[in-house]
């Protein structure tokens, strides 16, 4: 006869709303998203008191089923495990506030005195001293050419600058469609039914969110109304590579292009176009397989 199938790992409930409920993490495909009150999930510090608005659990996948689930672990086995690191979030905002200005620098041909420092306005109400709105304080530093752009790095050196093409300076992207893809590196991608739109509706002031835990990766928008914030806009299951760790390209980030790298147990490297839903498989079918701890996309 057949032989039953495998037992499948528990699912628990988990109701964030709950404090008495279970606090493990279970093992589940969907992310939960919970509004506590009470004094115990408020902060008061000095500045004043921060208070928990979304209380986010992002969801444990499951073990693939080509890997064997035991119930109860043997602690002394010498077999080896698949690394984790729990989880990574990053997040980032494709249109960012601009920076508070600390210092108005002269061209070249201004001397050391000509250079003026000038404090932080910590928010808009805040007034100015007095050297700095008076005439021949901001207006005569102005004069002196403080106002000039200052020089990109590198734009006199020739071995910095890009190669022109006939269509001008191509951006390099990755080509395979993550979608389509057919390797058995990647289990399943789940992509939002309505994806297309939610990044359409996406405030561009408002936070994006990548996260890591074990096999799977989540893309979020956390300015989503509602429960919307919980759904991932899009989310990778792989084979048996867990994601241990990743990051964001805040140099090459645009509101129509974001460049993730991650980095696997299986010693792979995935650079991952968000928008475009690309990717390029770096590092592939490695002899000495290792746990790549940290990775950076600058």
């Amino acid at each position: 006869g057949v032989p039953p199938p495998p037992p499948r790992p528990p699912q628990y409930v988990f109701n964030p709303n709950d404090p008495t409920s279970m606090t493990s993490l279970a093992l589940d495909t969907s992310n939960t998203l919970g509004h506590p009150t009470g004094p115990e999930y408020q902060l008061a510090v000095g500045e004043g008191t921060y208070i928990l608005q979304d209380d986010l659990h992002l969801a444990v996948p499951p073990p693939h089923p080509s890997e064997h689930n035991n119930a109860n672990p043997n602690p002394l086995a010498t077999a080896p495990l698949a690394a984790t690191t729990g989880v990574k979030i990053s997040l980032l905002r494709t249109n960012p506030r601009k920076p508070p200005q600390l210092y108005k620098l002269a061209d070249s041909g201004s001397t050391r005195s000509d250079l003026a420092t000038y404090s932080i306005k910590e928010s808009e109400k805040e007034s100015r001293s007095s050297h700095e709105t008076s005439s021949d304080g901001l207006a005569a530093h102005l004069a002196n050419g403080a106002g000039s752009k200052t020089p990109v790095f590198g734009e006199d050196n020739a071995l910095l600058t890009p190669t022109p093409t006939k269509d001008g300076v191509k951006r390099k992207k990755p080509k395979t469609n993550l979608v389509k893809s057919n390797s058995s590196w990647i289990s399943r991608v789940m992509p939002h039914e309505a994806m297309a739109k939610r990044i359409q509706d996406h405030n561009p002031d408002g936070m994006f969110a990548f996260a890591n835990i074990n096999r799977a990766f989540q893309w979020l928008d956390l300015s989503a109304n509602n429960d919307s914030k919980a759904q991932h806009i899009i989310k990778i299951l792989f084979t048996k590579a867990h994601i241990l760790c990743h990051d964001v390209n805040v140099l090459t980030k645009g509101s129509n292009h974001l460049d993730v790298i991650m980095g696997a147990s299986t010693g792979d490297i995935m650079w991952f176009e968000a928008f475009s839903q690309k990717y390029a498989r770096i590092n592939k079918n490695v002899y000495h397989q290792a746990d790549l701890l940290c990775v950076s996309a600058d």
